[in-house]
């Protein structure tokens, strides 16, 4: 039927794919472990080059030491060796002759005396020139007269050092030239910038190399913590300002009686393997900043790259691409590729979840646009039937009624015939008006009749034939070829068939439910306007017979009146 009037289909709601908000200081995996992979290399090297600084620190602080200990057991050698085999010298001098050639092959000898067991000066080489000490209260030839050897100050010479041992027949006390004799001692070289002197008990400098040290006019020797710690017999290293005025590491050891020999090397000696392992240790960071870079970009595209691609893939069927694939590299680690497969098995469920969803909201739009139609269709229905009532209410005349209901419900239904049929007090139904025959030959209701519009009038029931090529009740006419499909509505009043509402449709089954109950609806208001356009015909009908039989009446009566006026008058 063209009754059809297609509702808009609703729209498809927008699916908004609301993204997690990324914060502006949110980092990606990616720059968080490039980050830490960086951070905890160089902290590793760092450790490492910390821990390579220390070692060399330890390893040179243990070569100055022993460069130290070195040194000063040599100096200590060196010394004694000296003072023993000038010892012995003293000894075998015996003249003065003797005495002269020893002062004279000894640069260390500055003078030689020889006192005797009495304590008298026998001899001195050279000749004194002044007063002759008193032998008898000085500790060198006491100490000496005892067998020891003493090394110290002389009487005669506070300030210088001097050496006397026993001999046979005396005491032979020699004053010491502390540079001819150990001379040799203090230029001794400890490394590139260390250095050696000499002195007394009193904190005295005796002898220091001037050509490699540059003494300083400040620096007092006996105010050295080395020196102090050594002569309460705890020799130890120190940190302090040394000889020069520069600070140095330090010790000081008893050689021999009051004689000490002190060993220093400024700091800045441990700085040079410092410096090249700081200079190393920055040349490391910056290879492995460039190499790390490099292997951490290889680390994170095995790593991270697969992590990225599983991102891109969520994003994707977040976004609404379930025919999205995870493609990973064929270098990617086995657990990623698991990963991997896992998702595209996920995605291929949620692609036929979507597939099932998209078939049922199809079905539900097919069906929400069915039940449009319907509803639109029977608004449609409802509107004509209504407009059909209201117009049919007007007309009283039957015939004229019945060709307004054919038009009317075959412009508005759009079927291809639409006919109102007759059904009379004997049984035959009679063509009312047709939308395209002008007369059709009176068909009979008996019980042989047969056809839908005869069935119809007879059980006063609607027969709706869908197909009439499979319902031998239907009889074709000429005029209406392509008739498919037939209605036939019993128009009742009163318990009583007064007609039948036929109507024929091009196509099969073209009649919906909503369609006939509108229709039988439609029949009934017919059935009442035709009762009433006949009540109202048969009312004028008689109407024009009683005036008509009143005209008459009254031309009797006047008939009468003027023959009893004639009559009167001429019996008078």
């Amino acid at each position: 039927m063209g009754l059809d009037k297609t509702l808009p289909a609703p729209a498809a709601p927008n699916s908004t794919r609301q993204h997690g908000a990324r914060g502006a200081h949110t980092r990606s995996l990616r720059t968080r472990w490039r980050l830490h992979m960086i951070l905890g290399m160089n902290l590793l090297a760092g450790v490492v080059l910390v821990g390579a600084v220390l070692i060399t620190f330890v390893d040179q602080r243990h070569n100055v030491t022993r460069l130290h200990e070195t040194t000063a057991d040599q100096a200590h050698a060196a010394i004694t060796q000296r003072l023993d085999s000038l010892q012995s010298a003293l000894i075998a001098a015996k003249t003065g002759p003797e005495m002269e050639v020893l002062l004279q092959s000894e640069p260390g000898l500055r003078a030689i005396s020889r006192v005797g067991a009495d304590g008298f000066e026998v001899e001195r080489v050279p000749a004194r020139d002044g007063a002759v000490p008193n032998w008898l209260a000085s500790a060198a030839w006491l100490v000496s007269l005892r067998g020891d050897v003493y090394l110290g100050s002389l009487p005669d010479a506070p300030d210088a050092l001097g050496l006397a041992v026993r001999d046979g027949t005396g005491v032979v006390v020699a004053e010491l030239d502390p540079t001819g004799l150990w001379g040799a001692v203090v230029s001794t070289k400890m490394g590139d910038r260390g250095y050696l002197f000499l002195m007394d008990d009193s904190g005295v400098l005796l002898l220091a190399d001037d050509a490699a040290v540059d003494i300083d006019a400040d620096a007092d020797p006996a105010d050295f913590p080395s020196f102090t710690v050594a002569r309460d017999d705890r020799p130890d290293y120190r940190v302090y300002q040394g000889l020069e005025g520069r600070w140095v590491v330090g010790r000081a050891e008893r050689v021999t009686g009051p004689l000490y020999v002190v060993t220093e090397t400024p700091l800045r000696e441990f700085l040079p393997p410092v410096v090249r392992l700081l200079a190393l240790a920055a040349l490391v960071l910056a290879l492995n900043v460039i190499i790390g870079e490099t292997l951490i970009s290889r680390i994170l595209n095995t790593v991270v790259a697969p992590v990225d691609i599983l991102t891109q893939g969520a994003e994707a069927v977040g976004g609404g691409d379930y025919r999205y694939h995870i493609r990973l590299p064929p270098n990617t680690d086995r657990e990623m590729l698991q990963l991997g497969h896992a998702f595209n098995e996920m995605i291929a469920r949620l692609q036929e979840s979507q597939r099932q969803i998209d078939a049922y909201a199809h079905e539900m739009e097919a069906i929400v646009d069915q039940r449009a139609r319907e509803l639109s269709r029977k608004a449609m229905q409802l509107e004509v039937a209504a407009e059909v009532s209201s117009k049919i209410a007007t007309l009283l005349d039957p015939k004229e009624l019945i060709q307004q209901v054919v038009r009317l419900i075959r412009e508005r239904f759009q079927v291809y015939r639409v006919a109102v049929l007759r059904v009379s007090a004997d049984g035959l139904i009679t063509l009312g008006s047709d939308s395209g025959l002008e007369a059709l030959p009176p068909l009979s209701i008996r019980e042989d009749a047969s056809s839908v519009v005869a069935w119809s009038a007879r059980h006063a029931q609607t027969l709706y034939v869908p197909d009439v090529r499979e319902d031998p009740r239907y009889q074709p006419l000429p005029e209406y070829p392509a008739t498919r499909c037939e209605l036939a509505i019993p128009l009742q009043f009163g318990g009583r068939v007064i007609g039948v509402l036929n109507l024929e449709a091009e196509h099969r089954d073209a009649f919906a439910r909503d369609d006939i109950a509108v229709l039988e609806s439609l029949a009934n208001e017919i059935a009442v306007s035709i009762h009433n356009a006949e009540v109202f015909a048969a009312l004028e009908n008689a109407n024009r017979e009683l005036a008509d039989a009143m005209l008459q009446a009254n031309q009797a009566n006047r008939l009468k009146s003027r023959f009893l006026m004639n009559a009167s008058h001429k019996l008078r």
